[in-house]
C-alpha cells in the first residue's frame, strides 16, 4: 500500500513540477495537478490548503523535495489531533505540523495553530485529542488547556478587534477607514503590507521547478564570529526556510535568553526566533518584510 501511495505522491509532484500539463481556468497560472483527482487522499488526510497553498509555500521555500515526507505524516497528525474538520484554516494547522514533524523531529515543535487546537482555544474536536500531544502542546506554547467558548477568549485579546487595526494603520500612516479596517484586522502586517503596496504576488508561470535539497537544522544555529577576543559576537540564524514579517528588538537593546527577537513565517504561520543567550543587540541583519530567508541567514548578532 505504502508504494502505491508513494506512486501517486510521485505523479503529485511531478504534475506540480509539469510545464506543459492540461490546465484549468488559466493555462499559464494552474498547474496539472489542480485538475486532478487524487486517490490518495483515503490513505493521507490533506485538505485543499496541504495540496495547493502548502505546496506552494514549499516551492518559494526550496522544500518541494521534501512533499512526500511531509505528506505521509499527515494521518498521524490528523488522528493525534482529533480529527478536526480539515478544511482551512485546520487543514493549514495539520500540515504545519506534519512539516514541523519532518523538519523539526517528531513532535519537537508544536505548530501554533495546531497546539492551540488540541488544548481546545478553537472549541471542541470531533474526537479528544491524544493526551500526550495535549500535553507536548501546553509545554511548549505556554498555554493552559481550556473548555471556554473561543469567541470569549477572542473578546479578551486586545490585538484583534477595531480598535487594534486602527492603530496598525495610523503606524503605518494608512487611511483609517471602513475598508481598511477591514483589512488590517483580518489580515494584521499582511494587510498592511498589501494597503503600503509592498504585498508580493505567489502566482508564478508554470514551469519546470527542480529545488534544491534543503538542509536539515532543528535549532537556531550559533555561529562565533572572528572578533576580537575580549568580545564575544552571536549570529543568530534562521533555522527554516520561510519569509521575514518583523523585528522585535533594536540595536543596543539588551536581551535575556528566550526573549523573542524577530518574527518570521513558516508554511503561513508565525514562528518567534528567540534569543539563545543573554546579552546585548549588536545589530539586527534581517531583510525587508516579506522577503524570503533561508536555513543558516543571519537575523541578529548579539555582543556578551
Amino acid at each position: 500500500m505504502k508504494k502505491r501511495v508513494k506512486f501517486m505522491i510521485t505523479a503529485f509532484r511531478d504534475g506540480f513540477q509539469s510545464a506543459y500539463g492540461a490546465r484549468v481556468f488559466t493555462r499559464d497560472f494552474l498547474p496539472a495537478v489542480e485538475a486532478a483527482v487524487e486517490a490518495g487522499l483515503t490513505h493521507f488526510e490533506a485538505g485543499g490548503g496541504a495540496l495547493t497553498a502548502n505546496t506552494q509555500m514549499m516551492r518559494d521555500n526550496d522544500t518541494l523535495d521534501r512533499f512526500e515526507d511531509v505528506i505521509m505524516q499527515m494521518g498521524e497528525v490528523v488522528a493525534r489531533g482529533g480529527f478536526g474538520t480539515s478544511v482551512t484554516p485546520v487543514s493549514q494547522f495539520y500540515f504545519q505540523q506534519a512539516f514541523n514533524n519532518v523538519f523539526f523531529g517528531p513532535w519537537k515543535s508544536i505548530a501554533e495553530g495546531y497546539g492551540k487546537m488540541v488544548l481546545g482555544y478553537f472549541g471542541r474536536t470531533p474526537v479528544e485529542p491524544d493526551p500526550e500531544i495535549v500535553k507536548l502542546a501546553q509545554d511548549q506554547l505556554k498555554l493552559e488547556p481550556t473548555t471556554e467558548i473561543p469567541v470569549d477568549i477572542n473578546d479578551r485579546d486586545s490585538s484583534k478587534g477595531i480598535e487594534a487595526a486602527k492603530k496598525l494603520l495610523q503606524d503605518a500612516a494608512l487611511p483609517v477607514d471602513d475598508e481598511n479596517i477591514f483589512i488590517a484586522a483580518t489580515c494584521k502586517e499582511k494587510g498592511i503590507q498589501f494597503l503600503k503596496g509592498e504585498a508580493k504576488i505567489g502566482v508564478r508561470k508554470s514551469g519546470a521547478v527542480s529545488p534544491e535539497n534543503s538542509p536539515e537544522k532543528t535549532v537556531a544555529a550559533m555561529q562565533e564570529s572572528k572578533d576580537p577576543p575580549e568580545e564575544r559576537f552571536i549570529t543568530v540564524e534562521a533555522y527554516a526556510p520561510g519569509h521575514f514579517v518583523r523585528s522585535l528588538v533594536e540595536p543596543g537593546e539588551s536581551v535575556t535568553e528566550g526573549d523573542v527577537l524577530v518574527v518570521i513565517e513558516l508554511m503561513n504561520m508565525e514562528e518567534d526566533i528567540v534569543a539563545p543567550l543573554s546579552g546585548v543587540i549588536y545589530s539586527i541583519l534581517p531583510p525587508l518584510p516579506g522577503q524570503s530567508i533561508r536555513p543558516g541567514d543571519p537575523l541578529v548578532v548579539i555582543k556578551t
